[in-house]
């Protein structure tokens, strides 16, 4: 079996006859979800505070949104409390293993 599970529920069930079947529709639901190639690197937080807090996670391997390719990393506002959206930032996973963390 394969499914999404959040919260204690089961969605998008797929049941199969044999393994390897389910290994890859597991392995074509993951590399299909864009986020698995991203990782959260601030927030979520109200606006200006993730928005520091991804300058600061730039500035700490001395690098700024400038040097990063618009592809490689991106930000949403999403509403994890009442009030304004809470930000967060996500960078590409192989674009953040090249910038160098202060020692």
């Amino acid at each position: 079996m394969v499914f999404y599970s959040e919260r204690g529920g089961e969605f998008s069930l797929e049941v199969h006859d044999r393994e390897a079947d389910a290994c890859a529709d597991l392995l074509k639901r993951l590399t299909a979800d864009d986020h698995v190639f991203f990782d959260l690197v601030a927030g979520p937080a109200p606006g200006e505070q993730a928005d520091e807090s991804f300058d600061g996670w730039l500035a700490a391997r001395r690098a700024t949104r400038d040097d990063l390719d618009p592809a490689d990393w991106k930000s949403d506002d999403v509403p994890w409390v009442p009030g304004p959206y809470w930000r967060r930032y996500f960078v590409r996973i192989s674009a953040a293993r090249l910038l160098p963390e202060r020692g």
